[in-house]
């Protein structure tokens, strides 16, 4: 399978806002995109194509993008802006 490789492990989670693709089970194989922690906003018959869609909207809206796979997360793309700690 071709695409981006994961960045994290899957101890970690998406927070609020942030844009997850996940494989639809039972559906054909589709994918879903959503903003966390909504609905599903949109779908795609392909993999690539569901996260290049997904990661244009989390750059634009400064938030991670996420792979979500049988219940487990894999951060795709860090765009969060990162609190200061001054």
């Amino acid at each position: 399978m071709s695409g981006p490789s994961p960045i994290a492990t899957d101890a970690a989670r998406p927070r609020d806002g942030d844009v997850i693709v996940s494989r639809e089970s039972g559906s054909g194989g589709k994918y879903s995109v959503r903003q966390a922690p909504g609905d599903v906003q949109f779908h795609a018959a392909v993999r690539d194509e569901a996260i290049r869609l997904a990661r244009s909207f989390a750059q634009k809206a400064t938030v991670d993008l996420w792979y979500s796979d049988d219940g487990s997360h894999k951060l795709l793309e860090a765009y969060r802006r990162r609190e200061s700690t001054l």
